[in-house]
């Protein structure tokens, strides 16, 4: 006879016994009908309605003392219902070695930050132009040798096939 796995004589879940799920289930039905119909949430909810409306009786009164006591009985309510309602977010870590070289290219050196400034800044008023519309523009042939329209949709089409093909990261 084997001593481990396999059906055995006595072993196993009684007939007639409930499930764990079953059990949780009726205890669950068997509070709510004690509580006549309320969980802990409509509780709590129940507790702070009601200390904000005596809280606005109090206010009414001009009695301070009262007010503040009913305001805090009613956010201490609010804050153990809290987690009912909003579970926390759990953290989370990032783990392995992902490396992300960022390659930045600057047009040329400037002697200072203010010369950088004045000649790549936008001016006043002037929108700022999108990754793709600067490598549009740094493509361009010179003004006179190319129709603006035409020329400029290949160099967009371009931009996009190799922003595509080739992400930034």
């Amino acid at each position: 006879m084997k001593t481990w796995g396999g059906k055995r004589e006595g072993s196993g879940r009684k007939p007639g016994i409930p499930n764990k799920r079953v059990r949780t289930a009726e205890a669950n039905a068997h509070y709510l009908k004690i509580r006549k119909g309320k969980t802990p949430l409509d509780t709590l909810a129940e507790i702070e309605n009601r200390m904000m409306e005596l809280a606005e009786q109090a206010r009414a009164q001009k009695n301070l003392p009262k007010e503040v006591e009913y305001l805090r009985s009613a956010r201490e309510a609010a804050a153990l219902a809290a987690p009912f309602i909003h579970p926390r977010l759990q953290s989370t870590e990032l783990k392995g070695d992902a490396v992300r070289p960022t390659v930045i290219r600057a047009p040329e050196v400037c002697k200072s930050a203010q010369e950088w400034l004045d000649k790549y800044a936008p001016k006043p008023g002037e929108r700022l132009a999108t990754p793709t519309e600067d490598l549009v523009r740094q493509q361009r042939k010179p003004e006179a040798a190319y129709a603006p329209e035409e020329e400029e949709r290949e160099m967009v089409r371009r931009a996009v096939r190799a922003e595509r093909d080739e992400p930034f990261h």
